[in-house]
C-alpha cells in the first residue's frame, strides 16, 4: 500500500492534520499505478494538502489489463461483473476487505476513486448510511470521484442510493469519457456536488500545463478561488431546494472541502500557468520558493521531465520549489530513447555532429549558440529565475550556462544564476563553450545526482569537480531521475535550506540598496 503522507508532508501543512483519503484504483490496475496517475498529473500544491493512501484491490486481475505495456503488473480488481454490469461476484468480500483496510490504516476522512474504484467509492457512503457496509469505521465525510458511475443492480443500487449522497463530493467529468453520461447521473444523486470538467477521456486528468516553444504561457499564477459558486454550475448540478438547510455539522466541514476544491479547480484546460508553486506563497505573504527553469533530457520534452520529477520526488521537496518546465528549441532529429514509454513530441537542446564516443575529446555541437539565445529569451520572458535544473542533455546545458554566465559570455541579459541542480550531467566538451565555461570553478551552489549504473557516471564525477560548492546525492540506478531515499531526501532538504537562505539574504541586500538609492 502506497501513501503520500507522514514523512512526505509539506512544510506549510505541518502542525495540522490533512484530510486522509483512501484511494481506490481502476479496474485491473493497482494502487501504485493510481499513485503514479495522481502524483504524476496533479501539482504538489494539491497533493501536499492531502494525505493519500493507495491500496491494491483484493483480487488479482482475471483477464487482460487495459494498461499493459504502459504500467507494469501486477494488476488487481475490486470485484467481478457481467457484461451488463448488473451481476457482481465477490462484492461482499470486497466490502469486508475495504473495511479491514480502513480499520488497519485509518481513520480516513474520505474516499477517492477512479473508474471501478470511483463506482465503488460513490456507493459506499449510502451503504454505510444503511448499515450494510463499513459499520465499524467512522462515517465517510468526503468523496472524490474520477470517471465514476452508479451501480446498475437493484440489489446494490436500492441501498446505495436510497437517499441522496449527503457528504460533499468532487466529480471529474471528461468530455470524451465513455462513462460521461453515467457520471452525470451520479452527480444528480449527490446533495453537495462540485464538478471539474476536462477535455479528455476515461483518465485521471492533468492539472496544469508545461511551457511549449514559442507558445509560452504567462507565468503569473491564477488568483486562488475563495469558494466555488453554486450558481456558476449548470442548473441540473445546482443544489436542490430540499438541500438548502444544511446541518451545523455539514456547515463546519464545507470550508475544508471548498479549500481543496479551490486548489483542484486550477485546472486550466491547457491555457494556465506553467509552474508548480510560486504565486500562492507570495499572495499569502510567505517567502516565495526558489524558481527553477527545468531543462529536459535529449529527445524528450518538458512534459516528460515534469512527470519524471513530480512522479518521483515527494511533495516535501516539490512544494518548496517553483518549477517551470520548458521544451528544447529544436524538434528531435532522430529516434527518442523514450519512444514507447512516453508520448511524443520530443525535443533537443542542440545537436551533436557525428557519433558520441564517450571519450573526453572535443565534440562538435550544432546550434549551441541558438540554444543559449533561446534560453536567455525564455528567462527574460518568464523570469526572473533563481536557478537551473537539468537532466542529461539539459543538465549539461545548465552547467555550461552557469559557467559561461560567470565569465560574462552568456545569459548577460538576465539575473545571475544562483543555484544549479544537475541530474546525470556531464561537461559539454565543445571546444569553445566547454573551455570557457570550465576555465575556473563555478561558484554557485550545486546539487548533483550520480547513479551507480549510469553510463555517464565518470563524466558526472568530473563535472562535480568543476563546482566550488557541490553537494552530491548518489543512487543505485542508471541514467534516470531517481526517487529520493532517506539519505537523498536529507541531502536535498539541506541543499534547499542553503539556497533559500542565500537567495533571501541576497534579496534583502538588493532591497536595502534599492531603498538607499531611492532615498538619495
Amino acid at each position: 500500500m502506497g501513501s503520500l503522507g507522514g514523512e512526505e508532508q509539506a512544510p506549510e501543512a505541518r502542525g495540522r492534520r490533512r484530510p486522509r483519503f483512501l484511494c481506490l484504483h481502476g479496474f485491473r490496475t493497482s494502487g501504485d499505478i493510481m499513485r503514479k496517475q495522481v502524483v504524476g498529473k496533479w501539482p504538489a500544491g494539491v497533493t501536499a494538502r492531502l494525505d493519500l493512501v493507495f491500496a491494491d484491490a483484493p483480487f488479482p486481475a482475471e483477464g487482460k489489463s487495459d494498461v499493459e505495456g504502459i504500467f507494469d503488473p501486477p494488476y488487481y480488481e475490486w470485484f467481478q461483473f457481467d457484461k451488463e454490469f448488473t451481476e457482481y461476484r465477490n462484492f461482499d468480500k470486497c466490502l469486508a476487505y475495504i473495511e479491514e483496510l480502513m480499520i488497519k490504516d485509518g481513520p480516513f476522512d474520505g474516499l477517492m476513486g477512479f473508474s471501478q474504484g470511483a463506482i465503488l467509492s460513490a456507493a459506499l457512503p449510502g451503504l454505510q448510511e444503511q448499515g450494510v457496509a463499513l459499520t465499524r469505521v467512522p462515517m465517510i465525510k468526503y468523496l472524490m470521484i474520477i470517471g465514476g458511475a452508479k451501480f446498475q443492480s437493484p440489489t446494490v443500487a436500492d441501498k446505495a442510493y436510497a437517499n441522496n449522497i449527503a457528504c460533499p463530493s468532487l466529480h471529474f467529468i471528461g468530455d470524451n469519457d465513455f462513462l460521461k453520461t453515467h457520471g452525470e447521473k451520479l452527480i444528480e444523486s449527490c446533495v453537495d456536488p462540485f464538478v471539474i470538467r476536462h477535455p479528455k477521456g476515461h483518465t485521471v486528468p492533468r492539472l496544469g500545463r508545461c511551457l511549449r516553444p514559442r507558445q509560452l504561457a504567462s507565468s503569473a499564477a491564477a488568483a486562488p478561488l475563495a469558494s466555488v459558486s453554486r450558481a456558476a454550475l449548470p442548473r441540473h448540478l445546482q443544489l436542490p431546494a430540499y438541500a438548502a438547510a444544511l446541518s451545523p455539522q455539514r456547515d463546519r466541514r464545507r470550508p475544508r472541502l471548498r479549500s481543496a476544491v479551490a486548489a483542484l479547480q486550477q485546472l486550466d484546460g491547457g491555457r494556465g500557468p506553467a509552474s508548480l508553486g510560486g504565486g500562492e506563497a507570495e499572495a499569502a505573504g510567505r517567502r516565495r520558493p526558489p524558481r527553477f527553469l527545468c531543462l529536459h533530457g535529449f529527445r524528450t520534452s518538458a512534459e516528460i521531465m515534469r512527470r519524471q520529477v513530480v512522479g518521483r520526488w515527494p511533495p516535501e521537496v516539490t512544494s518548496r520549489l517553483d518549477l517551470v518546465f520548458a521544451d528544447g528549441p529544436s524538434p528531435a532529429e532522430g529516434a527518442s530513447p523514450v519512444a514507447g514509454v512516453f508520448d511524443p513530441p520530443y525535443y533537443e537542446w542542440f545537436q551533436f555532429a557525428g557519433e558520441i564516443s564517450g571519450a573526453e575529446d572535443s565534440i562538435e555541437c550544432r546550434n549551441l549558440d541558438r540554444c543559449f539565445s533561446y534560453l536567455e529569451e525564455l528567462m527574460i520572458r518568464e523570469g526572473p529565475f533563481d536557478g537551473l535544473l537539468g537532466f542529461s542533455q539539459g543538465a549539461a546545458v545548465s552547467s555550461v550556462l552557469a559557467g559561461l554566465q560567470e565569465q560574462g559570455l552568456a545569459l548577460t541579459g538576465v539575473a545571475k544564476v544562483k543555484c544549479v541542480i544537475v541530474i546525470a550531467g556531464g561537461k559539454i566538451h565543445a571546444p569553445v563553450a566547454g573551455a570557457r565555461a570550465f576555465a575556473s570553478k563555478i561558484m554557485c551552489p550545486s546539487l548533483h545526482f550520480i547513479g551507480d549504473e549510469d553510463f555517464a557516471k565518470v563524466h558526472s564525477e568530473e563535472l562535480v569537480e568543476s563546482f566550488a560548492d557541490p553537494l552530491v546525492i548518489r543512487h543505485p540506478c542508471g541514467h534516470t531521475v531517481p526517487k529520493l531515499d532517506e539519505k537523498g531526501l536529507q541531502i536535498m532538504l539541506t541543499y534547499l535550506d542553503k539556497i533559500e537562505r542565500e537567495i533571501w539574504e541576497h534579496s534583502s541586500t538588493d532591497t536595502k540598496i534599492i531603498a538607499s538609492n531611492s532615498e538619495a
